[in-house]
């Protein structure tokens, strides 16, 4: 902003210049859309085929709208449920119950005139959700087949026609939804953010923090498809805020586990640091076996795959070993039917147990670190087929 101020006797004028950042939050659009929509619905004759406590109702929502619309005062909350309280009212409009056949036809024609604007565009924008698009040309259908009835067509017919057609027209876009499902996360996380750090870890706090103020500083312009990632961001930093270890918390006991992404692992000595996979639960097509994983703020290295810790993974593809596992126990892959990939992250396998590669796909490719020499990688091989994996496996 510039400023000249006035001359003052013996001196020259002097000009000030000073930097704001201002930030604009578009959301009147979407108000005054609301708005237009509303006024559409009971203009001219509309307004007959409710009742007058609904439309009443509408008309003073539409009133305390246009008020906040040209209030510059008014806040980005404030618009936002003018907005919502104007839907809303229209939503409940109510059909007169003593509605005549003549009018009641008159109004289908217009309203399936103004869906059919809609429904011709088959949606090519992916402005709307499918939902909400499809519900629509199915109405739309129902509705002029009621009205292709002619003087068939009851009374009750054509008001059930003309209910669900309007209930239709509330149409979900794609871009109101993910505003939303932003606007939920951002509520969902308000007392959590307000309340501060409150003993989580710096990294997760961090995590959330960032994630949180992103959402809050939306902006208006954005695509629903980074609403939604916001959204998502949000909720996934909150889900993963970690609680900071205290003393007495921290203290390490052989037989300690802990469940990290599906994947339970279990303490095999506290003074070695030493932990194993005790038990797979997951539907995912790949796993991976850490190399280290932190129980009660201890860093622990993983060294063992316990026995039957996989069996019967069905839907597992393929599965990465870390670098410090030496020892896979028994049956611990029997029954992964699909698993036809294994990748191992270290060359420190000694141990293979009985059947513990049993019943997995008919070949198997098994890929080792490229500096594992020859001769290792034919004794590793071997080893996997001696306990159960088919002998048209291979190793790379």
């Amino acid at each position: 902003i510039t400023a000249t101020l006035a001359r003052v006797e013996g001196m020259e004028p002097a000009t000030l210049t000073k930097e704001l950042n201002i930030t604009f939050i578009d959301v009147a659009a979407d108000l005054q859309d609301a708005i237009n929509e509303a006024n559409d619905r009971i203009a001219g004759d509309k307004e007959k085929l409710y009742t007058q406590d609904t439309v009443q109702a509408l008309k003073d929502e539409i009133t305390k709208a246009e008020g906040i619309l040209a209030d510059v005062s008014a806040t980005k909350k404030q618009v936002t449920d003018a907005a919502k309280a104007v839907q809303k009212a229209a939503e409940g409009l109510r059909l007169q119950e003593e509605l005549d056949k003549e009018t009641a036809v008159k109004a289908l024609s217009d309203l399936l005139d103004g869906a059919r604007k809609i429904v011709e565009t088959q949606n090519k924008d992916g402005v709307y959700t499918k939902e909400s698009f499809d519900r629509l040309k199915n109405q739309f259908t129902a509705a002029q087949a009621v009205l292709d009835k002619g003087d068939g067509a009851t009374l009750a017919e054509l008001k059930k026609a003309l209910t669900d057609l309007q209930g239709a027209l509330n149409l979900k876009t794609v871009q109101s939804v993910a505003k939303e499902t932003l606007d939920k996360a951002i509520a969902a996380a308000d007392a959590v953010y307000a309340a501060g750090a409150n003993g989580y870890t710096a990294e997760s706090w961090k995590a959330f923090a960032d994630a949180y103020t992103a959402a809050k500083q939306a902006a208006a312009t954005a695509d629903a498809a980074t609403l939604n990632t916001l959204a998502d961001t949000l909720a996934k930093a909150q889900a993963g805020l970690v609680k900071a270890q205290t003393p007495a918390a921290s203290a390490l006991k052989k037989g300690d586990t802990a469940k990290k992404n599906g994947i339970t692992f279990k303490v095999l000595s506290v003074s070695k640091k030493t932990v194993s996979v005790s038990k797979v639960k997951s539907s995912k097509k790949g796993i991976t076996i850490p190399a280290t994983v932190t129980i009660k703020g201890v860093k622990c290295k993983v060294v063992q795959i316990g026995s039957r810790a996989f069996k019967g993974l069905n839907k597992m593809t393929s599965v990465v070993i870390g670098k410090n596992v030496t020892k896979i126990g028994k049956e611990a892959f029997l029954n992964c039917k699909k698993l036809k990939k294994v990748t191992f992250k270290g060359k420190g396998v000694k141990t293979i147990q009985k059947n513990a590669f049993k019943k997995t796909a008919s070949k198997v490719t098994v890929k080792v670190p490229k500096s594992m020499k020859k001769a290792d990688k034919t004794k590793l091989l071997n080893k996997m087929t001696k306990k159960g994996m088919s002998k048209k496996s291979v190793i790379r």
